[in-house]
């Protein structure tokens, strides 16, 4: 009975085996996504607006879509602002030029 249980028993995690995807945008912005027990996954944002931004899993699919579709939702905000951005400075040099 007793090896039974030790290769039915859930097995611990380990540093090595946590990771489930690591993303890092711009070199400003890292998503990490780790298992953190057996049935619950999290996805994290570091840095930027959304700095400490937590997403909660139960299934690994579930994990590693949840982490792309992050990583897509920061990219399109980032390449909005950036757009933004070159809109203002495009509408201060128009409206710098004498008439």
């Amino acid at each position: 009975m007793w090896s039974l249980w030790k290769f039915l028993r859930p097995k611990p995690v380990s540093k090595n085996n946590r990771r489930v995807a690591l993303t890092t945008i711009h070199n400003q912005l890292y998503v990490s996504t780790v298992r953190v027990s057996i049935n619950r996954f999290e996805t994290i944002i570091v840095g930027g607006p959304r700095d400490q931004e937590t997403f909660e899993y139960a299934t690994l699919e579930a994990a590693k879509e949840g982490h792309k579709a992050v990583v897509n939702s920061l990219k399109m905000t980032r390449l909005v602002n950036l757009i933004k951005h070159a809109g203002r400075l495009a509408i201060k040099e128009i409206d710098c030029e004498p008439n």
